[in-house]
């Protein structure tokens, strides 16, 4: 996806908690239905969006093999991994998304 790096001693600290928690997918994306309130508190809960992510080679292999990525013209796999879950996902602002529409969309 179109990512951009905001903090990469964030980075590495999520990505090494995520591998010694030994957790199968986490989010390095804090989406924005992540954040409530004035307050700006943020859930740990992954609800959708594959910007940055730390993914298992099982759940990997997972998706790929799923037999009914045949019958999308793109695969939904946030939606995918979403079902798969609950996920956690970080509560900081690691990456950012640089919106510039989808590949291969008019």
């Amino acid at each position: 996806d179109d990512a951009i790096l905001k903090d990469i001693n964030a980075f590495v600290s999520e990505v090494c908690h995520a591998h010694h928690q030994e957790l199968e997918f986490y989010s390095l994306y804090r989406s924005p239905l992540q954040v409530k309130g004035k307050q700006q508190l943020s859930s740990c809960i992954y609800l959708h969006g594959t910007v940055a992510f730390y993914i298992r080679r099982s759940i990997m292999e997972t998706i790929v093999n799923e037999h009914r990525r045949s019958r999308f013209c793109r695969f939904p796999i946030d939606m995918y991994i979403s079902k798969m879950g609950p996920w956690y996902a970080t509560r900081r602002e690691i990456v950012g998304h640089l919106d510039l529409g989808r590949v291969g969309s008019v």
